[in-house]
């Protein structure tokens, strides 16, 4: 009998040691896909500079557009209307916001189907960096792990600069920097955006199809009306 007991108890160790290698191996395989500030946006991608060796804009071969910019030469509206519309509470929460949750589960629930969304900007961050929409358990565990990790490696601003330059605009835009110039004009730069502009911009994030000024009537201004009103409102 105690024979018994002392090999269960063996198995008991030697399975708890295996699980553990697993999970730390499955750790180092999910934190190897968190994004880096400043690390090329999208994989084998062009490059453009100008003669001062900055760089202009980037594409790949699908065709998606990116200008690649720090946070600072962003301007103030883009990056504000952006938390406005996505994550007001962005700089004082962690990378899942309960509250925002809770509101989201409420309003769904009242509509009896899902109409706004609880996600922070991390989480989105993670979403758009593994480019996978699988809602299964283990995808969601693993957009959790990586929002942890993103939110205690990186600062808040790091944060929200990798955001801002892969989130999609519509038109191949990717970032507020390429989405700018492709619906105010080539010479038009993220840092120079009026409120107005960037309250579009930032509207267009949730559904740049349906809210896309250049194909439907009438949504340059629901776009707008939307980050407009996050903007005025208090808690989201």
């Amino acid at each position: 009998m105690r024979r018994r007991r002392l090999r269960r108890g063996w198995a008991l160790l030697l399975a708890a040691v295996l699980l553990c290698l697993g999970f730390a191996g499955y750790v180092g395989y999910t934190l190897r896909q968190l994004p880096e500030p400043g690390q090329e946006v999208a994989a084998r991608s062009i490059m453009v500079y100008d003669r001062t060796g900055q760089p202009l804009a980037e594409r790949n071969p699908k065709g998606e557009y990116h200008v690649p910019l720090a946070l600072g030469q962003m301007g103030k509206y883009g990056p504000a209307a952006t938390l406005a519309a996505e994550d007001r509470d962005f700089y004082s929460h962690g990378p899942i916001d309960p509250l925002a949750l809770a509101r989201a589960a409420v309003v769904d629930v009242a509509h009896g189907s899902a109409v706004q969304g609880g996600s922070t900007i991390t989480q989105q961050l993670v979403k758009i960096q593994l480019r996978q929409p699988e809602k299964t358990v283990d995808r969601k565990a693993q957009e959790l792990m990586l929002a942890w990790a993103l939110e205690h490696r990186y600062s808040k601003d790091q944060i929200l600069e990798m955001y801002l330059n892969r989130v999609y605009y519509g038109h191949g835009a990717y970032g507020l920097g390429a989405a700018a110039k492709t619906y105010f004009g080539a010479d038009k730069t993220a840092a120079t955006l009026t409120p107005a502009q960037a309250a579009l911009l930032a509207g267009l994030i949730q559904a740049p199809y349906g809210y896309d000024p250049q194909t439907h009537s009438g949504s340059r201004a629901s776009a707008s009306s939307t980050s407009s009103t996050a903007w005025s409102q208090p808690g989201r």
